[in-house]
């Protein structure tokens, strides 16, 4: 049997599952099509969502902003290129 095929998963589809709380309907969209499969982020996404989680208060300009607690699930689970 076939490995299912990578996804790339840009800022917008990373946002949207770290955020299902806030709308649901955006999220289960996007797990439809990465579900089962290996999801890929691009550093680019990575530095966005940083950029993000500084910018709304989630966490210091320092290390502390890599340990956001809804993103550090997706950094430990997530290949990033």
């Amino acid at each position: 049997m076939t490995p299912p095929a990578p996804v790339v998963a840009d800022t917008m589809v990373v946002s949207a599952l770290v955020n299902a709380r806030r709308n649901p309907d955006a999220a289960a969209q996007c797990r439809s099509v990465i579900d089962g499969r290996p999801v890929v982020v691009s550093f680019v996404t990575v530095t966005e969502m940083r950029f993000g989680a500084i910018n709304a208060g989630w966490g210091e300009t320092g290390g502390e902003a890599w340990n956001v607690p809804s993103l550090g699930l997706w950094w430990s689970n997530l290949t990033m290129t």
